[in-house]
Order: structure tokens, then C-alpha cells, then sequence
């Protein structure tokens, strides 16, 4: 209990630092940003004081929790970088946003809401107990997922499509129908090239014929 107590009061003192920080932008011009060293030497200045070791993660943490605020203050969305200024540290963006919309006034909560997790992360995740509710309830789904194929059939609720031996899609599958569309733009590319009398007819032919055949 009391190494609970003393973690919680260690994210305290780096939200309190967190909070003190001036909102500012650090870029420069297009292509100069500027860190802000000075605070990120705040920020470790907690776990040094403390006298943890590299062992005990805190120093980790406040580097994390620096870089986080600088992707924030370089542009990034709230929810698009880890840890998080609020709890949980660690939420999928999906997760989040759903929530975000689903808190707001007259707002229905997450019908019929989804979010697809990489498989490896289930273990590390870590929900708000209205988001956990809302899955015993069924008002929110969480798949766990080892491959894109998966999070597509979830998605689309058709087949992704297994590569045949010739190396096309079955034609109702999504990437037979990615292949066929594909082979449509490319048979106008030939068309116009071939049209225009310019070389690049022979590279459109080629790609539409590659294309094509991925897709039958």
C-alpha cells in the first residue's frame, strides 16, 4: 500500500509540473523546434531528488511524460500521444474519442461503438470503469486482434481475401475488390496515356495488366 501511495504522489508532483508549464509553441519557422529543456530538467529533477534508480521506472516516467507534452505542444491531439494527463495514461485513441463524444450532453453512450486492440496489448490495458461497464452491458465492443486481416473482416464484415496461388484475391473479397478498383484506375491511366501518344503508355499497359490479374 504504502508503494501506491508513494507512486501516486510521484505522478502528482510530475502533473503539478505538468500543469505549471506556460502553454507555448515551439516552433520557430517550418523547419526549427525548440525543446523545452528546462522543464524536462524539472521533471527528473523529482526521481533524483527521490534518489530512485533506473530500476524503480520513475526516471523513464518523467521522460515520458516530457515528451508527451512536447508532441502536445508541437501539434499532436490530446488523445494521440502517451501517457495521457488524465486516467488512464495509456488509452487507445479510438477509446478515448468514443467516450469523449459519448460524455457529451444527450450524447447516446457508445451504441453500438467498437474499438479493435492489437492482441499483445490486451494485457496493458487499462479502462475506465464506465468503459468497462459499458462492455458487460454490450453498448461497447473490444476486439482483440494478432492481424490486419482481422481488424478488416471486424470492420466490413466481409472476407479479407487470402492470396490464391496465382497471386489474385477472390473477386468478393476486400482485397479483391481493392485489386479490382485499382485495375479500373489503371486501365484509364493506359487509355489516356495511350490517347496522349506519350511513352507512359507502356508503363499504364503494364500496371493495368499486373493489377488486373491480382484481382481476378
Amino acid at each position: 500500500m504504502s508503494s501506491l501511495r508513494s507512486a501516486d504522489a510521484f505522478e502528482r508532483l510530475i502533473d503539478s509540473l505538468l500543469d505549471a508549464a506556460h502553454p507555448r509553441n515551439p516552433w520557430r519557422d517550418a523547419s526549427t523546434y525548440e525543446p523545452d529543456f528546462a522543464l524536462l530538467e524539472r521533471l527528473l529533477s523529482i526521481p533524483v531528488r527521490q534518489g530512485a534508480g533506473q530500476q524503480t521506472g520513475r526516471l523513464a516516467r518523467a521522460t515520458d511524460a516530457w515528451t508527451a507534452q512536447e508532441l502536445r505542444c508541437a501539434g499532436f491531439g490530446e488523445h494521440e500521444v502517451w501517457p495521457r494527463r488524465v486516467q488512464p495514461r495509456v488509452l487507445p485513441q479510438s477509446l478515448a474519442e468514443a467516450f469523449e463524444l459519448a460524455e457529451r450532453p444527450g450524447a447516446k453512450v457508445l451504441a453500438g461503438g467498437q474499438s479493435l486492440i492489437p492482441s499483445l496489448n490486451m494485457d496493458a490495458l487499462m479502462l475506465r470503469q464506465d468503459v468497462v461497464d459499458a462492455v458487460h452491458k454490450g453498448e461497447f465492443h473490444i476486439y482483440a486482434i494478432d492481424t490486419v486481416e482481422e481488424g478488416i473482416e471486424l470492420l466490413t464484415g466481409r472476407p479479407a481475401g487470402r492470396r490464391r496461388a496465382d497471386g489474385s484475391y477472390p473477386p468478393d473479397s476486400v482485397h479483391g475488390l481493392v485489386a479490382a478498383r485499382l485495375a479500373g484506375y489503371a486501365e484509364k491511366l493506359r487509355a489516356f496515356a495511350e490517347a496522349d501518344g506519350d511513352e507512359a503508355a507502356r508503363d499504364a499497359a503494364a500496371l493495368h495488366a499486373g493489377a488486373r490479374a491480382a484481382g481476378t
